[in-house]
């Protein structure tokens, strides 16, 4: 079983966010991503739409998420 971690919202609290990488870092965890927290994606979901549907901080790093999220399911991780 592959796990990855990823954090929404990681600079609303950057110091829980360093210490959740921390852990992931001494636990071997794969993790694939910082997602920030974005005044866009509110209005995004208001609007009944997802944040990648937006060009939009939150969506881009969603975005990137899913790339590294694949390449980990896939075995293309580095």
């Amino acid at each position: 079983m592959k796990i990855a971690v990823c954090v929404n919202k990681y600079d609303v609290n950057r110091e829980t966010t360093d210490k959740i990488e921390d852990f992931c870092q001494t636990q071997n965890l794969h993790f694939v991503g910082l997602i920030p927290f974005d005044q866009e994606a509110v209005r995004s979901i208001n609007e009944g739409k997802t944040i990648v549907e937006k060009d939009c901080p939150s969506g881009q790093a969603v975005e990137a998420i899913y790339e590294k999220t694949m390449d980990l399911l896939l075995g293309n991780e580095d």
